[in-house]
Parts: structure tokens; sequence; C-alpha cells
């Protein structure tokens, strides 16, 4: 596969984990008859209110404040077409605009819409577009069967658990039409029996899917041929056609594609085989190369190029080789040669030197020669062939530059630092890096560990950084014929995506921080809450007896069609649903846009009523 070829989706996780409990209605109704927008809009509203419940299954975040730039992002909706598909939304009963979006206005600052999940409390249960009034509030309800299959009313579950990777990657980049195909076979891949919810085998053709999801089959077949070669579903049966009149003809079947196993982790990047000597004729690269008497010849852009002291030259251009690859150390040499000075073949191989001048040099000079040569490299300020002078400052055993104790030549230590740690992390080499970077490198290293550090003040991450910039680089260059790995260079090709990468690191970073905060946030004044909502309802008993019987006659209605039936709640299910607590919580749920007698959830009671609200003086002390 090409190194920037999409890798394919590896399959849909099992649906017991990582699963967000949908309505069916958004698979029945939404997807079918709704514009890409609403439905990538209602999808992700679904995503960010029921993928995170507590452990009765209540949101965690019933209202969304909902930004253009949020959906732009997130939600994958084009940005000239949010408002368009905000209102469909609204329009079609699947969104509820509790403040509508502001512009903003002189002296005011603009404020983004608020929303929520419009619910249908009355009971009505319905796939019919027409009929839609709002998703089914209660996961086990009554629907309607129809009268070839006897007619009545019968138990059914109104909610799925779909995995996130639906929502949180096909919905977000896909088109319409994969979308609906792909929903399609994973709302009937997920069904309820006796055992509970389970994967199933199914396998629908073409014809059935265009019946569906309410397309043409050209529709359908594209979109059939995409979502097979992006992973989300395969092909059952490939279909046959018989060529008499069509009498044994069968369709082609598709079904989801399941995870099977773990993918397989792919090495990034496998060390290149040594050439093995001894022989007088060899491909190498590709290319037809000849070996006499311990030289190699061979034939690089159309010109003849040779080893000549052990320095590689080009018979038309003269000009040696000054490349940072590679840190490959190669095999041990059969004579011994590079255990006779420990350590410095290494040295010179990571520094750019090829195999056999790396060799020489270590077996005819100490280490300590070769690494004082390698670290007074960057005050020569070699200007062109960068390993053809340290060679012969090596070999000679030149002395420090002149005037560099007293004038100097300033080399920041964190750019040093990222600078080394990049070109280890290119190579692949885990050790301590040797590699003496250049003096352009080391200039614009310094100028990008400046940004590195405002987005991270702690000098202890520019090395990792630069190994994880050295890595990148590889990735993207890799099976590049024109590979150049100069950082000087690689900076300004790929220095802005380590920044991206690692901006987002952070954001995300804060953001579970600040949830975090929250759910502790929560959890310790929930008694407090809880106390409040008694307090309520003595309120509402006294003042507003017809409302709150009200409410008693919806949970009595609501236990009835839980203790019976196939839907029948667990003993543990009903024992909390006579807890005083269940019915404190079920009670601010009720009255949460009561007209008459609104009690505000947790969070709105918190901002306004709360001597301790989050963000407070009080709580950044509780919560750092």
């Amino acid at each position: 596969m090409a190194p920037d070829a999409p890798i394919p989706f590896p399959g849909f996780p099992d649906f017991r984990a990582n699963v967000t409990y949908t309505p069916r209605q958004f698979f029945t109704v939404v997807l079918p008859n709704c514009s890409s927008g609403t439905v990538r809009i209602v999808g992700y509203a679904l995503r960010q209110v029921l993928g995170w419940v507590d452990e009765n299954g209540n949101p965690t975040r019933p209202r969304l404040r909902l930004s253009y730039r949020e959906l732009v992002e997130k939600a994958g909706v084009a940005r000239g077409g949010v408002a368009k598909a905000l209102a469909e939304a609204v329009a079609r009963h699947c969104l509820v605009c509790i403040e509508e979006p502001a512009k903003d206005a002189e002296g005011v600052a603009g404020q983004s819409g608020l929303y929520e999940i419009c619910w249908d409390r009355s009971g009505a249960y319905s796939h019919d577009p027409e009929a839609f009034r709002g998703f089914a509030y209660r996961a086990a309800v009554f629907q309607n069967e129809p009268e070839a299959k006897g007619g009545g009313t019968v138990p059914a579950m109104a909610r799925l658990n779909i995995p996130n990777a639906f929502f949180d990657h096909v919905l977000r980049t896909e088109r319409l039409s994969v979308i609906r195909v792909v929903g399609a076979l994973l709302y009937f891949s997920i069904q309820w029996g006796a055992a509970g919810e389970r994967k199933v085998p199914v396998r629908k053709s073409l014809d059935e899917l265009a019946h569906l999801t309410r397309m043409t089959r050209q529709h359908v077949h594209l979109a059939l041929t995409h979502a097979r070669h992006a992973g989300y579903i395969e092909a059952t049966d490939p279909g046959r056609f018989d060529r008499n009149a069509g009498l044994k003809s069968q369709s082609a079947t598709y079904a989801i594609r399941w995870i099977q196993e773990p993918p397989p982790t792919v090495a990034a990047h496998a060390p290149v085989e040594p050439v093995p000597r001894g022989d007088r004729f060899k491909k190498v690269d590709g290319k037809r190369s000849k070996i006499v008497d311990g030289d190699r010849y061979k034939k690089v852009d159309g010109n003849q190029s040779k080893k000549v002291d052990d320095i590689k030259t080009k018979t038309m251009k003269t000009k040696t080789n000054t490349t940072t690859a590679p840190l490959d150390a190669g095999p041990a040499s059969n004579d011994g040669t590079a255990a006779a000075a420990p350590g410095g073949f290494e040295v010179l191989t990571q520094t750019g030197f090829d195999t056999q001048t790396a060799r020489n040099l270590a077996d005819r000079y100490p280490l300590e020669r070769i690494q004082r040569q390698i670290d007074w490299l960057s005050l020569r300020a070699p200007s062109r062939s960068r390993l053809g002078m340290l060679r012969r400052a090596i070999e000679q055993d030149w002395e420090k530059p002149e005037g560099t104790d007293a004038e100097g030549v300033t080399v920041d230590a964190s750019a040093l630092d990222f600078a080394r740690h990049y070109y280890a992390g290119y190579h692949g080499y885990k050790g301590e890096p040797a590699t003496q970077p250049l003096e352009k490198d080391l200039t614009a290293a310094g100028h990008f560990v400046q940004r590195l550090l405002r987005i991270h003040p702690d000098p202890a991450s520019i090395p990792e950084a630069g190994r994880r910039f050295g890595q990148l680089v590889r990735r993207r260059q890799e099976g590049s014929r024109h590979a150049l790995p100069l950082l000087q260079v690689t900076l300004v090709s790929f220095g802005d995506e380590l920044l991206r990468t690692l901006e987002g690191e952070r954001t995300t970073h804060a953001r579970k921080n600040t949830e975090s905060s929250r759910a502790l946030h929560e959890e310790r004044f929930q008694p407090e809450y809880l106390q409040f909502l008694a307090t309520r309802e003595d309120e509402l008993r006294s003042s507003h007896p017809e409302i709150y019987a009200e409410f008693t006659s919806d949970r009595a209605r609501l236990l009835e069609s839980a203790t019976s039936g196939p839907c029948a709640w667990r003993p543990e299910f009903l024992a909390h649903f006579h807890t005083e607590e269940a019915r404190l919580r079920a009670l601010a749920e009720h009255f949460a846009q009561h007209r008459t007698f609104l009690i505000p959830s947790f969070w709105e009671w918190d901002a306004r009523h709360h001597r301790h609200r989050f963000g407070g003086p009080t709580t950044q002390e509780q919560h750092p």
C-alpha cells in the first residue's frame, strides 16, 4: 500500500463496548428522510447526550450549546449548511431550540444556540416521519403491529446499542448514501432476544438495501462499493448470474464487518539489510553495481560514481556525501575491527558515515578523538562537505577552532537536544543520540523550540518532541525517491503539523481535566442537590397538588410496563426505582421544562443557587 493511501476502517468493535444507546427512530425516521447536514447534527447530538450517562442511564449532558465551529469540526457539517440543517432538525422534531443563537452586536458578544434532543413523552411510538413528534423517551415501548401480523400493540425495545465508531467516523466523514447503507446494516445486525442484545448474521441484498434506504439501485451500488473499500461492510455472498434466462441467478449479499481480532501492528521502519560482500556483480537498490578490489562502482543518475579513499565521488560532479542518514549500525565485522574501538563505529555511523568508512576510522583512531572532532564540527561551519571535513579532522586531529573560547558560537541547549533527538527518531535509533547537527539545523531548531515551549513550557519535553518529529517526517517521506531528512528543510514542510498535533493533545488534556473536575464536583454535592429536590417536592405537593398527581400517575404507568411482559426490568432496576433518590431524579427530569413549576437540573442549580458553584473560588481550591 502506498504511504499516503488511506488506512481502511478496521471494522466495528463488539457492540457491548464503546456504544451509544441510540433510539431506533434515528435509523427509521431521520436517516432515510433527512439531509446529510441534519443527519450529522442529530447523530452528533445523540452521541453527545446518550454517549455519556450515569449509572441509572440518565444523560450527564441533557442540553447542548452548539456552535458553528463545533458542528463544522466535530460533526462534519459544511459551514454554509449549518443554519439550514439546524432549522430542518427543529422542524422535523429531532431537536428543540431552547435559546436562539445570537450574532455579535455592538457592545454585546454573540452566543451559540442552546438545544435539546426532542423527546416524545406522550407514550406514542411511530416510525412514520409524518407522525414523528420526537424520539421515544422510554427504552421499552409498545408499538402497533401491522394487520398482516395480527394487529394490536406489542412490547418492543425503542433503542439499540450502536458502536460509537459509527457516529465518530462514518457519520462525520462519509457521504449520505454510505451513511444510510452502513446504518441500515447496523440497524438489522443488532437485535434483542431472550439472552439480551446480540449480533446476528444479517445479510441484505442490493434490492433490499435500496428499499430500506429509499435510494436508487445505482446509488446503493456506488455506496456499497465505497463502503466495502473503506472496510465498513463485507460481501458475504458474491452472487451468481445464470445465463439461462436467469433462472438460477442469486443476488450478492452484504453484512457489517465486525472486528474478529486486533489488527496487526506494522513496524514504523524496518532496517535495510546490508548487501553481502564477496559478490562481484550484485543488484543494489534495483541497480547493477560492480565491486573491484574492494571499491564499488555504480551508476548514479546516469553518471559513473566510485569510492576513492573511502569517500563516494562522481566522475561528472565532484561531490562528497553530506547526508545525515543512515543510523543503522550494520552487522559486526568478521575480523573484529569494530571491537578494536568500542563505540567508535556506532558514533560514526550515527553521524552519517557509510559502514566501510566508519569501520576504517573506528579501527584506526580512539573514541575520544572521534567524539572530540564531532563536537567541534559545528564550530568549523563547513560550507560544502561536512563529512569530508570531519574525516580529515579525525585523521589529522585538528585543534579546536581559534577564538571559540572567547567569542564562541552560542548553541541553544534545547535546540541541540531537539535536533539530535530528531535525527535519532528519524532513523529509529532508541539510544542516546550522538549525531552532531548542522549549524543551520540548530538555527532553525532554535526558532521552532520557542514555539514548542509556548505550547508546553517544560524544557524536559523537548527531546521527546524531537523524536516524535523525526518519526513523523520518516512516515511522510517513506517511499519517496526525493526524501531529504535535513532538519532545516523538514521544519518548513512538516513543523506546523507537529505543532497542530501537540496543541490538539494539550486541548484534549485540558478538556479531560475539566470533565474530571466537573464529575468530582457533581459527585461531591449530589446530597445537597437531592435535599434541594426534596424541598421543591414538598412545595409542589402543597402548592400544585394536581400537577404533582400527573407526575405520580406517570410513574405508576411506567412501573406497570416495567413489571410485566418480555421487556420487564430486572429486580435490581425495580428496587432502585422505589428509592427516594430515583423518585427525586425523576421529579427533576419531569419538571425540567414545565411551564408552571420549573425544577432546575444539577448544573442549573449549581450555577444559580449553590454557594460553592463550580468554577468559583471555593471549588477551584477543591479541584485544582
